[in-house]
Parts: C-alpha cells; structure tokens; sequence
C-alpha cells in the first residue's frame, strides 16, 4: 500500500523561503571580522606557494596573493605549471616546519583565507618580493600566469 501527498506550495510561500534561505545563506558566507583573533602554527606540508597546511591543524590560502597553479587540472597551460612547480618549492624552502602567525579573513572552498606573518613580516610580500607570488587584491581578476 502506498500513499501518495501532494504538497502544493503557492508562490508568495516559495517566495518567502527562498528570502529566507538567502538571508540564512548570506550570514554563513559572510566574512570574518578584521579584528578576528590571531593564531599561530607550525608549517607541515606545502601545497602550492599561496597555500598550505598546518601541521595538526587547517589549510590556509593566503589572502591578496596568487601563484601558479602546479596541478595539470587546475593550470591554464604548462607555463603556468612549470612556474608554479617552481614557486612551491620556493614556498616549501621558506616555509616548511616553520612556526607562522595568520588572521583569518574569510573561508575558500576547504581551506581558511588569512593574512600570514613569518617572523613579524607580511608572508604573502615576502612571497611576491622573491618571485614566488603575485600580487592579487579580492575583487581583482586572477593574474595570468600563461602570457
């Protein structure tokens, strides 16, 4: 035996929940506060040269910066590739095993975005004063690693 219900939801309903659902979804995507805490942790493994994980802890993408992508999937064209391949190991040689401070300034995908320090300096200008990152300000679009 089955039963069959038919629940019909009139438009000014679905135009409430959809309101609802925005508003909801809004405050989860909002960003964190500037004035958020630091905290600090140990480099354990560098993905690429703006990102990477702390040892027992998050990964962490480093805000206003970019560098090459070092995954085929993700890399516009083998240049991009061949660069970031050698960024990251820039990054790996500066970074790993190394005690940072970050601030998170907001969530991408899995990984937190925060503003970085190593030994009191700007990680992210330190990356673009050795060659190893690009400038990359939010709302700006993502430098071109290929021309």
């Amino acid at each position: 035996m089955s039963i069959k219900v038919r629940i019909n939801v009139n438009r000014p309903n679905r135009v409430r929940c959809g309101l609802v659902m925005a508003i909801v979804s809004a405050l989860f995507a909002a960003p964190i506060p500037a004035n958020a805490a630091r905290d600090h942790g140990r480099v354990g493994y560098v993905i690429d040269a703006d990102t990477f994980r702390i040892k027992h802890g998050p990964k962490i993408r480093i805000a206003a910066i970019d560098s090459g992508e070092t995954r085929p999937d993700r890399a516009k064209c083998a240049q991009e590739m061949s660069i970031g391949k050698e960024q990251a190991r820039a990054a790996q040689r500066l970074l790993l095993g190394r005690r940072i401070t970050y601030q998170v300034v907001g969530r991408n995908r899995d990984r937190l975005v925060a503003k970085v320090w190593l030994n009191g300096q700007d990680l992210g200008q330190r990356l673009i004063a050795i060659g190893a990152a690009r400038s990359w300000p939010r709302g700006r679009p993502k430098p071109d690693w290929c021309s």
